[in-house]
């Protein structure tokens, strides 16, 4: 390396105001044997880079192995990202929001030698016309790519194939490619080994899933074990197609399509003992085999645009699908449960902005509608089930600034309007709900200290045709405080107070019972009703960039009047989901601390996360309004660390604490669990890779067998761009996992059917 320039004297009158240029003579000098490197992490505004050059390992497959061991940032076992334990509300690559939320389809198939950075932006304002109307503490993420990578297609491909008892595949494969005007992404994945490729696709932001679950689901719980793959046999094939294009300098469009299509067979031995109200005892021995196929698809069209004094953003979106769901009972009397659902949602989207000087004006629109046929059979009876919703929201917001100094008014009107349908063959219900709101807003912002009030009047009506016609009018005041102070670059407080209300959805309002499972039905007293939630969060965060140290501390507590409670009431064989008034209220109080330092020596990454919860209030037992007392403790710490240029480590481990009691004089049995990862990869070289994950869970309800383990080890050789694994699954060879849980009227034990030892080998390799 040649660095250095010849000394120089120069002279100059500064007198003017007129830029000085001096030209300076270089003068080479080379320094031999000194590396150059890049900042782990650095800071510009509010943006926190990290340089993932320095976080990332030899063994790392995906983006997300390495967003893990990023100070600051945790990914949880679905895919999704939290910056100071809040979950980021924007994912942009290379500056462009392509994935619209489901960005588990390039933190889980981007390959982390393809990535260059990634920017923490907090703060983030996404509309640039109100970046001077409103506050935002918001968390962005975007990922930078190599200079090499932008512009041309990137691809790889995984394909596995072995055997367990019979035949087993694991398939994956990515093409894509980043341009500063368009990108296009997509992606393929297919197994049989237990895995379930949907997670990937799961929707983190502003879009959610829009396809409801199904009023009866019929479909076997699965255990508390994070690895799916150890439980499930499946056929499973997903799909994803991404693509968004710049229009001009500020508009941008594209469109987004997911199709999931699988099989999945799951078994289960469990026994329940229920104690009735008359003081008898029933018993439940079932052995249960549950099979499911589903076929889904999802579709977007999306445009916005993003100027100074204009935003817009409209989405058209479609969901659809098919379910069926068949489950075995062996049990002293045979159950056969069958059920079919063809879902399908629609909604469009709108939000448009316009400012004129000191005035900003801010339309949105959300319109959705959605079907949802039902058919469920229970042996020799059947249950045809159709619910249907529209749903109407519409909002205006006018924003005034400099009215007073450092302050900016506005008002926002809004208008909401919703019609639900539930019908059987016998019966009808249908819900109506219209809801005006008047929301005025003061917001002051100066320096270090941020402060905002509104008040939200709003005017609800309810009209409920169920076996009797009923209405409900009310009208509400809702109040918001928000208080920030940022007194340095280290430290910043804020305090939030905040009052709403909640309607209920009709499938808590009928009065006829329907079926929802073998043994189960519901039926609600189908009164309306409108409760309230007064919240209060006070939060401290801290960070240093410099010393990759991020920390906050929380303080939540929330009073809930919910003028209903619902429970269920066990009647000889069958469970009924009811519910019952009260005005009792119920109060949560939940306290929370999180630390995550990272270090250069060894790229060792500290994390630690506990909270307590503390709920006191009403439940519903056996249709018996009982007051319970609850606390739930946890505490989650992780470590990665490079010990050597031979070997990383990285271990994870959350224990969770729950202790009970209600005022029938009896105190629950408390519970404790234990969930340990842990994951050594040896280096002997560049090229040779060995891998062990371990797994360890703990429950001790679980009081026959209270601890399981699970053993996961890969050796993988890689050759350039080519990468040759053997890998074993369930290296113990664990047949069963049992797990028990309990409470004041039931206990369930439930055992069950593992999958065994399983032997894959694959080939990983960068397509171009």
């Amino acid at each position: 390396m040649r660095v250095g320039i010849r000394p120089q004297i120069f002279t100059r009158s500064v007198s003017s105001l007129k830029n000085i240029i001096l030209k300076v003579d270089e003068r080479p000098v080379e320094l031999r044997g000194l590396d150059v490197k890049a900042e782990k992490i650095s800071i510009s505004g509010d943006t926190i880079g990290f340089n993932i050059a320095a976080y990332k390992n030899s063994t790392d497959e995906t983006l997300a192995d390495v967003l893990r061991r990023l100070p600051g940032i945790n990914v949880s076992h679905n895919g999704q990202i939290f910056y100071q334990g809040e979950p980021i509300s924007k994912f942009y690559i290379e500056g462009l929001d392509m994935l619209k939320g489901r960005y588990g389809i390039a933190t889980n198939s981007l390959h982390p030698d393809d990535v260059s950075s990634i920017e923490v932006m907090e703060r983030h304002q996404e509309i640039e016309a109100l970046k001077e109307f409103s506050r935002s503490d918001r968390t962005a993420i975007n990922v930078k790519l190599k200079s090499s990578k932008r512009g041309v297609w990137i691809g790889s491909a995984d394909l596995a194939g072995g055997i367990e008892k019979e035949g087993v595949w694991d398939g994956k494969l990515l093409l894509s490619r980043f341009r500063k005007k368009s990108q296009q992404l997509g992606l393929l994945q297919t197994n049989n080994t237990g895995k379930d490729p949907s997670i990937g696709f799961r929707s983190f932001g502003a879009t959610q899933d829009r396809l409801p679950s199904p009023l009866a689901d019929i479909t076997l719980p699965k255990p508390s074990l994070s690895e799916e793959h150890t439980y499930t046999h499946n056929k499973d094939i997903a799909s994803s197609i991404n693509m968004i294009q710049s229009l001009s300098e500020k508009t941008v469009s594209g469109f987004n399509f997911i199709m999931t299509k699988g099989q999945e067979l799951l078994k289960m031995h469990e026994i329940s003992t229920h104690i009735l109200p008359n003081g008898q005892e029933v018993r439940f021995d079932e052995i249960s085999d549950g099979a499911k196929q589903s076929n889904e698809y999802a579709g977007m069209l999306h445009l916005n645009v993003n100027k100074a004094e204009r935003y817009v953003d409209t989405r058209f979106s479609i969901d659809l699908g098919k379910r069926e769901s068949t489950v075995d009972i062996q049990a002293e009397s045979p159950y056969k449960v069958s059920q079919k659902e063809t879902p399908i949602s629609l909604s469009h989207k709108l939000v448009w902005t316009e400012v004129f000087d000191q005035i900003g004006l801010n339309f949105k629109s959300n319109n959705s509608y959605f079907s949802f046929p039902q058919h469920l059979l229970l042996n020799d009876k059947s249950q045809v089930l159709r619910e249907q919703s529209w749903h109407g929201d519409y909002a205006l917001d006018l924003s005034i600034r400099s009215l007073i100094p450092h302050t900016q008014t506005s008002l926002g009107i809004s208008c909401k309007n919703e019609t639900s349908n539930m019908e059987t063959k016998t019966h009808k219900i249908r819900k109506q709900q219209l809801q005006a709101e008047i929301t005025p807003e003061i917001f002051y912002s100066r320096r270090k200290v941020q402060w905002s009030s509104k008040l939200k009047v709003a005017y609800t009506s309810l009209y409920l045709m169920n076996s009797e016609k009923s209405q409900y009018q009310k009208i509400t005041f809702e109040p918001d405080i928000y208080f920030s102070y940022v007194p340095d670059r280290y430290l910043s407080f804020d305090v939030a107070y905040r009052h709403s209300t909640q309607t209920p959805d009709i499938r808590m309002l009928y009065d006829v019972p329907l079926y929802t499972g073998h043994r189960t039905s519901s039926k609600y007293q189908g009164i309306l009703f409108q409760s309230s939630v007064h919240l209060l969060r006070g939060r401290i965060n801290y960070k240093d960039v410099r010393k990759m140290l991020f920390g906050s501390l929380s303080l939540n507590y929330t009073n809930n009047a919910p003028k209903y409670l619902f429970g269920n009431k066990i009647e000889a064989d069958t469970v009924t989901f009811t519910s019952h008034s009260t005005d009792r209220r119920a109060t949560v109080w939940t306290a929370g601390l999180r630390l995550s330092k990272g270090f250069f020596l060894k790229s060792l990454k500290l994390g630690l996360e506990t909270t307590y919860t503390k709920i006191q209030g009403p439940l519903l037992l056996q249709d018996q309004i009982v007051g319970q007392k609850t606390e739930l403790s946890s505490l989650r710490a992780d470590l990665s660390l490079n010990p050597n240029s031979f070997t990383e480590v990285a271990l994870q481990s959350e224990a969770q604490g729950i202790k009970s009691h209600i005022d029938m004089g009896q105190s629950l049995p408390s519970i404790l669990a234990l969930n340990t990862e842990a994951r050594i990869a040896i280096k002997p070289s560049e090229q040779l890779h060995l891998v062990l994950d371990y797994k360890h869970f703990y429950n001790n309800s679980n009081t026959s067998v209270p601890n399981f383990h699970l053993l996961n080890a890969m050796i993988q050789y890689k050759i350039n761009k080519i990468g040759l694994y053997a890998k074993v699954q369930n290296l113990f060879d664990q047949k069963t996992y049992r797990h028990t849980r309990t409470n004041r009227f039931s206990s369930y034990e439930t055992l069950y059917d593992l999958r065994g030892r399983m032997v894959l080998i694959g080939i990983r390799f960068k397509l171009i």
